[in-house]
């Protein structure tokens, strides 16, 4: 008892998260894709999560602890990396 030590994550966000492997797979297709421009999360890599996930073992101390990515953007963005990682224009 009192040993629980709890890892809360932001939205994990790698090349194989479904919505990103959609995106990929229409703009692939030529097909539009429509990211939200006014809901925000907070991405955090899967590298990250397990470093996170190291240093929380690491530590041996009980508590909630939470990890997201550094800044908040609007899903708009995501895809806008992601487009940018494709060498596709935006439009």
């Amino acid at each position: 008892p009192g040993q629980l030590a709890i890892l809360r994550l932001t939205k994990v966000v790698d090349p194989e998260f479904p919505l990103v492997r959609g995106w990929i797979a229409a703009l692939g297709q030529g097909r539009e894709v429509t990211p939200f421009f006014d809901y925000p999360l907070s991405p955090v890599s899967l590298s990250t999560v397990v470093k996170g996930l190291y240093q929380a073992v690491a530590w041996r101390k009980p508590g909630l602890f939470h990890l997201g990515g550094a800044e908040e953007v609007s899903y708009e963005q995501v895809c806008r990396f992601v487009l940018d990682a494709l060498g596709l224009p935006a439009d």
